[in-house]
C-alpha cells in the first residue's frame, strides 16, 4: 500500500480532498479506498508525496456501499506526470489463475455477461458494485451493475431469498473437515459467494451446524489463512449425486 492524497467531486456532488491509500493495480491503475463515495467515470486528483507524482485519474469501477467505512474503488491514469511504484499481488500469469468470474449487467441494454474481472478483488463483487467496460451489444463503453443470482434466473422465482447478495463466483475453494479426529482436506468450485458465505457442489456427505475451516480463493502452493465457518444448508441436486453445501463465514477465528 502507497499514501496517496486524492481529490475531487464525490457521489454527493460535493468538493472532497482526503488522504488515503492505494494499492498499484498495474503500471496505470490504482485501487483507492476512500472515506468518500465516488461514481463512476468521475474524474479525481491524485497525489502520490512519496514520489511527487500526480495527475488525474478516471474512476472505472466503485462500490457504492462502503466496507469497513470506506468506499473501494479502481482508478485509471488519464494524465498522469510520474511512475507509479511496481504493481502489488500476484505476477500476470498468477493473476489470470486466480481471476474470478461474475456475472454483469449492462445498463443500457440489460445484457449479461460472465467477465473475468483482473483488477478487482473478489470481496467487492457484490451488490452495489458497478463498472465502466464495452459493450459489444451497445458498440461502445456502457456502464456495468453486478448481477445478482435472483437477475440470472427469472424463470426460476423461490420463496427463500438466501441468495440475493451472493454473486455467482466461479472461485477455488479448500474445506477442511475433522473425522476421526483427523484433518480431511477437499477443493471445490463455488457456485456464488458473499462477503460473510458460500455456496458450493460436494459428494461429500457434510451435516448442517458442522464447523469446517476454508480457504477462499485456494490456489495451490501459495500461502493461505484459513477462515472458521459453518455449514448452514444443504441441498439435493437433480439428475446428480452432487449435493449443494451453503457455509456461514465467521467475521473472526473463534478464541
Amino acid at each position: 500500500m502507497i499514501p496517496v492524497r486524492v481529490r475531487g467531486l464525490s457521489a454527493e456532488n460535493k468538493f472532497f480532498d482526503e488522504e488515503a491509500e492505494a494499492q498499484v493495480l498495474s503500471s496505470r491503475s490504482l485501487l483507492l479506498r476512500l472515506k468518500n463515495p465516488v461514481t463512476l467515470e468521475t474524474d479525481i486528483h491524485i497525489t502520490l508525496p512519496e514520489t511527487s507524482g500526480e495527475g488525474s485519474f478516471r474512476v472505472f469501477w466503485a462500490l457504492r456501499n462502503p466496507i469497513g467505512g470506506v468506499f473501494p474503488c479502481g482508478a485509471e491514469a488519464l494524465d498522469f506526470k510520474g511512475t507509479l511504484p511496481s504493481p502489488e499481488g500476484p505476477n500476470p500469469e498468477e493473476a489470470v489463475e486466480r481471476a474470478a468470474y461474475t456475472w454483469l449487467k449492462c445498463r443500457r441494454c440489460n445484457e449479461t455477461q460472465a467477465i473475468s474481472l483482473l483488477d478487482v478483488e473478489p470481496q467487492y463483487l457484490t451488490i452495489g458494485f458497478e463498472i465502466s467496460r464495452m459493450c459489444d451489444n451497445c458498440q461502445s463503453e456502457t456502464q456495468w451493475d453486478f448481477a445478482a443470482q435472483d437477475e440470472l434466473e427469472p424463470q426460476k422465482p423461490s420463496v427463500e431469498r438466501r441468495g440475493i447478495g451472493r454473486a455467482p463466483l466461479a472461485m477455488k475453494l479448500m474445506v477442511t473437515r475433522w473425522r476421526f479426529g483427523a484433518p480431511v482436506e477437499e477443493v471445490c468450485d463455488t457456485l456464488n459467494v458473499s462477503r460473510e458465505g458460500a455456496y458450493f457442489l460436494s459428494d461429500q456427505i457434510y451435516e448442517k451446524g458442522e464447523e469446517v475451516e476454508i480457504v477462499l480463493p485456494y490456489q495451490e502452493g501459495h500461502p493461505s489463512i484459513k477462515l472458521p465457518a459453518v455449514v448452514v444448508r444443504i441441498d439435493d441436486t437433480d439428475g446428480s449425486h452432487l449435493r449443494g453445501v451453503a457455509i456461514h463465514i465467521y467475521p473472526k477465528p473463534k478464541a
